[in-house]
């Protein structure tokens, strides 16, 4: 499955560009700078992400996007009435086929709400990691993993930049983070993968690594101490991830 990361905002396509490593020259990842009316059909199977509320109401940034793009206030209808109206929780996953309201390619409506409603920030400049990081890198790692399989492509907007109010350069650098992890899993283990989360996340917890993680460490060459005192805040990326991904 490639990625299509899509925002108006400069800053936010500069972050992404700056922190996708190789996934940018492999094709695996590509990014357009403009709105969803503007991105042009390319003939791949299409899952994209509304990054919303928790009651599904379509009314703001790239959601009012959304809405405008599939049929406007029906289709904002169609998306609660498959919620069940219901209350969905900050980062969970609802995934909903977009039946009658297909175009260009695009299958699947991923919901995963970023804020209960866009009333309060939930970012604390105090914490964050917890309140920043942790939560876009979530979303964008449920974003990752939910799409149905015929899933060719699954198009991401920037995460939590908005109502949110979590800075543009912490959405990125944890957007990107998860993106790179996503295409890592085919040479690294699962053990290694969840290691570096825990540390991204500054959950590190001995108890849970293994020595044959700290020994795959040594393999792809990531420095272990540097891993494990590894702050999202101050660190760049490419010191956790193996040379040259």
């Amino acid at each position: 499955m490639k990625v299509l990361l899509i925002d108006i905002n400069a800053r936010v396509i500069n972050h992404w560009a700056k922190g996708l490593g190789n996934l940018l020259k492999s094709g695996e990842v590509s990014i357009h700078n403009g709105s969803l009316e503007s991105f042009e059909p390319n003939g791949l199977l299409k899952s994209i992400v509304s990054p919303g509320n928790s009651f599904g109401f379509l009314g703001g940034g790239f959601d009012l996007a959304i809405q405008e793009y599939f049929g406007g206030s029906l289709f904002e209808r169609y998306v609660r009435y498959k919620l069940m109206h219901s209350y969905v929780p900050v980062t969970n996953c609802t995934v909903i086929p977009l039946n009658q309201f297909s175009r260009d390619q695009f299958q699947y409506l991923l919901h995963i709400p970023t804020v209960v409603t866009p009333v309060v920030p939930d970012y604390d400049r105090r914490d964050p990691v917890h309140s920043g990081y942790r939560i876009v890198f979530d979303v964008t790692w449920n974003a990752l993993h939910f799409p149905p399989s015929e899933t060719e492509q699954l198009v991401l907007p920037g995460l939590c930049t908005g109502y949110a109010g979590v800075p543009i350069p912490i959405a990125c650098k944890a957007m990107c983070f998860a993106i790179r992890l996503f295409y890592l899993k085919s040479i690294l283990s699962q053990d290694l993968i969840n290691t570096m989360i825990m540390c991204f996340m500054g959950y590190q917890y001995e108890p849970f690594i293994s020595e044959d993680c700290l020994m795959e460490c040594q393999k792809v060459g990531i420095d272990w101490d540097t891993m494990h005192r590894f702050n999202p805040h101050e660190d760049p990326l490419d010191s956790i991830l193996p040379s040259g991904y």
